[in-house]
């Protein structure tokens, strides 16, 4: 179920894509031959140079986070799925923990504004 979630559903594609886009590499986006969550986001990292490896998997263990969220509010919450929400979440996600000091996702996304 968890890799369903994470990479095999359609969903989750497009989250991946959508997310991915923002920093550049929407050509690291799960294909809908990757089934397994744990081998997509280890073939990803290899694909990277040194210097993104770590911002990769900062970027992608808020991602997973988010996806895992907006499940629970689908089954627990009642809310309808939609694409729009998990972005504006991981976006929201990603802001915090930048702000926290996550050096290596500051690496794959641009510095949020101070608001």
């Amino acid at each position: 179920m968890i890799n369903h979630l994470l990479v095999g559903c359609i969903l989750a594609g497009q989250f991946w894509f959508l997310v991915l886009q923002q920093a550049g590499l929407q050509v690291l986006a799960p294909q809908p031959e990757d089934s397994n969550f744990d081998e997509w986001w280890e073939q990803e990292v290899g694909r990277c140079g040194l210097s993104l490896r770590k911002g990769l998997s900062s970027f992608i263990v808020p991602g997973a986070w988010t996806l895992w969220n907006h499940r629970n509010r689908r089954v627990f919450n009642s809310v309808s799925p939609s694409i729009n929400e998990p972005v504006h979440y991981f976006k929201e996600e990603a802001k915090l923990w930048m702000m926290a000091g996550a050096k290596g996702l500051s690496l794959v996304l641009p510095l949020p504004p101070v608001e």
